[in-house]
């Protein structure tokens, strides 16, 4: 099993339709996606930074596909969301 981890750095006060949105649009679209197995994630209000976390069956089913990045893009940058880094990890505990 693949971890991916990604951290982003988000507007607070805009947190209730951000989270609308990964309701509504991302986690639908990780479920279609080959291998995904969960989804979950951590805010840091104060900091204005969040984590997400999916897991996966292989390190190429957590790698997303281009096609994905470039429809959350657009509306992650309306959301003010900017992702600062995401890595792949094998889970090994």
């Amino acid at each position: 099993m693949f971890v991916r981890v990604t951290v982003a750095r988000y507007d607070p006060a805009r947190e209730e339709e951000a989270d609308r949105y990964a309701d509504d649009e991302i986690v639908p679209s990780y479920r279609a996606m080959p291998g995904f197995q969960g989804y979950g994630g951590g805010v840091d209000r104060e900091a204005g930074r969040m984590v997400v976390v999916t897991t996966w069956d292989t390190r190429e089913h957590a790698q997303y596909p281009p096609e994905f990045l470039a429809k959350i893009g657009p509306r992650f940058a309306e959301l003010g969301i900017a992702l600062e880094l995401s890595q792949v990890f094998e889970l090994s505990a």
